[in-house]
């Protein structure tokens, strides 16, 4: 059974990695230098990104709902927006070539590449 300290742990858990992930989005090199204490080079800033998309919809996923039936709607809604954001920043780096570096450039042409 739930008890509101577990509804409440799940809801500050889930908003804790939103927040981390909207934070990775904005500021990758920030962050990177916060918790790991290094700089990022090369496609580090666009890896960050991504990984900020990811923990955005992971904390949509877990966040607390009041019945077991939403669980389904819940994922879906959170594979949804990741992803949409991927989507759309992988577009936005792949619209203009001055929007990515060359080194970015080229992590994207070797996934693109790999799926290919």
């Amino acid at each position: 059974m739930r008890t509101s300290f577990n509804h409440l742990a799940e809801g500050v858990a889930a908003a804790i990695e939103a927040a981390t992930g909207l934070a990775l989005m904005i500021a990758p090199a920030v962050v990177a230098r916060l918790l790991l204490g290094t700089d990022l080079s090369g496609a580090g800033p666009a890896v960050g990104r991504v990984a900020g998309c990811a923990l955005v919809a992971l904390g949509i996923a877990c966040w607390p709902g009041r019945d077991q039936a939403g669980m389904l709607i819940s994922a879906a809604r959170a594979m949804l927006t990741y992803n949409a954001l991927v989507a759309c920043y992988l577009g936005f780096l792949g619209i203009g070539g001055k929007l990515v570096s060359a080194d970015e450039q080229a992590a994207l042409d070797r996934i693109d590449s790999a799926l290919s």
